[in-house]
C-alpha cells in the first residue's frame, strides 16, 4: 500500500477549507478501506498512463509491464489514457513520471505524487490526470496541484532557473484540459499567507 500523508496534495482542498477535518481523519479507524469501481478505474488509469510515459521516454523499459496494463485495460480508457500521454510527451523538458514531491517545509509532514512533472528552465510543467466523469476540475488556484509545484520548486530550482508553473488538469473523457500558470513569487506568497 502507498504511503499518504495526513496532509497530502490530494486532499488539500478539504484541510485548507477546513482544517478541523485534519483531526477528525486522524480519529477515522485505520486499515484497509473499501475501494469503489471509480477508484479502483482511477488507479488503473494512472498505472496504465505511468507505464505508457515510461515506455515511450525510456528505451530499457520493461514493455511487459506496459503489456500487462494494456492486457487489463480497454480500448476507451486507452484512447483517453494516450490524450493525456501525448500531451505530456509533446511538451519540451525533462519529463519525470509519478514522482514524489515533498513540501513538509510549509505543511508539516506534507508530500504528494505529481502524475507528470516536465522540467526545464523558464516555465515548468505540472500535469495531473483526472480520468473520472464526475465534475470538471479547474487548474486555476488549485491547491492540489499548486502543493505539487511547491514541492518541485524545492526540489529543482537549484538545477533549473524556474520562474513559473503552467499548471494543467487532464480530464480526457470529459475533453477538458484547462491550465493555469503561476509566477514563482505568487506561488510562494500563497504558501506564505495562506498554506502556513
Amino acid at each position: 500500500m502507498t504511503a499518504h500523508a495526513l496532509l497530502s496534495a490530494s486532499s488539500s482542498h478539504r484541510w485548507l477549507a477546513c482544517p478541523g477535518s485534519i483531526a477528525l481523519s486522524e480519529s477515522l479507524p485505520k486499515g484497509e478501506q473499501e475501494t469503489s469501481f471509480y477508484a479502483a478505474e482511477g488507479t488503473l488509469a494512472h498505472s496504465l498512463a505511468a507505464a505508457m510515459l515510461e515506455a515511450a521516454l525510456n528505451d530499457n523499459y520493461a514493455s511487459t509491464e506496459l503489456d500487462g496494463y494494456l492486457a487489463a485495460t480497454d480500448h476507451e480508457m486507452q484512447r483517453f489514457v494516450g490524450v493525456y500521454v501525448n500531451d505530456v510527451l509533446s511538451r519540451p523538458g525533462e519529463k519525470l513520471i509519478e514522482t514524489r514531491v515533498v513540501f513538509d517545509g510549509f505543511v508539516p509532514g506534507g508530500f504528494g505524487t505529481a502524475d507528470a512533472l516536465v522540467l526545464h528552465d523558464g516555465v515548468m510543467g505540472v500535469h495531473d490526470l483526472k480520468y473520472g466523469m464526475g465534475e470538471r476540475v479547474e487548474a486555476e488556484n488549485n491547491p492540489q496541484l499548486m502543493l505539487y509545484a511547491l514541492g518541485a520548486w524545492l526540489e529543482y530550482n537549484w538545477l533549473y532557473d524556474i520562474n513559473a508553473f503552467d499548471l494543467v488538469i487532464h480530464q480526457p473523457r470529459l475533453d477538458h484540459r484547462p491550465e493555469w500558470r503561476i509566477t514563482v513569487e505568487d506561488l510562494l506568497g500563497w504558501a506564505e499567507n495562506v498554506l502556513k
